[in-house]
C-alpha cells in the first residue's frame, strides 16, 4: 500500500518495481468508442495489451462516485506520466537531503561566525582596556 501523505525512498522503489512490471506504455483510449458493453478499453505499448476499466453509468457522474470514463482517462495519464512523477519525487526526495544536509553545515558556520564575533569583541574590549592603563 502506498502512503497517502508522504513517499519515502522504498515506497518510490515500489511503485518503480510496479510501474515496471505493468502493461508497457504508452497507454491510451479508443477516443472513437472510449465505453462498450463491457467497460472503457485501455491499450498499453503498441497495442499488445488491453485493459478494460468497468464502471456503472446507472449511477451517475457525482463528486461522490467519480466518472467511470473520467477514472479511465486518469488511469491512462497517472500511467503514461509514472516513470517521470517517479523521477521527480525521487529528486525531491534527494534534494531535501540536501538541504538538510546543507542545513547542518549553515548552522555549523552560524556558530563559528558567533564564537568568532564574541572572541573579536572581548579582544577588542581588552585592548581598549590596555590602551586606557
Amino acid at each position: 500500500m502506498i502512503a497517502t501523505e508522504m513517499l519515502d525512498a522504498g515506497e518510490l522503489d515500489r511503485l518503480a518495481a510496479l510501474e515496471q512490471r505493468a502493461m508497457r506504455g504508452p497507454w491510451s483510449m479508443d477516443d472513437e468508442n472510449p465505453h462498450r458493453e463491457d467497460g472503457w478499453l485501455v491499450f498499453g505499448g503498441d497495442g499488445d495489451g488491453l485493459l478494460t476499466c468497468h464502471g456503472n453509468l446507472a449511477y451517475g457522474a457525482t463528486d461522490d462516485i467519480g466518472n467511470p470514463d473520467q477514472d479511465a482517462r486518469f488511469i491512462v495519464a497517472l500511467r503514461n506520466a509514472a516513470p517521470a512523477l517517479i523521477a521527480l519525487a525521487r529528486a525531491g526526495l534527494a534534494a531535501q537531503t540536501e538541504i538538510a544536509r546543507l542545513s547542518g553545515i549553515l548552522a555549523t558556520l552560524e556558530g563559528a561566525i558567533e564564537d568568532a564575533l564574541e572572541a573579536a569583541g572581548r579582544a577588542q574590549q581588552r585592548k581598549g582596556d590596555g590602551d586606557a592603563a
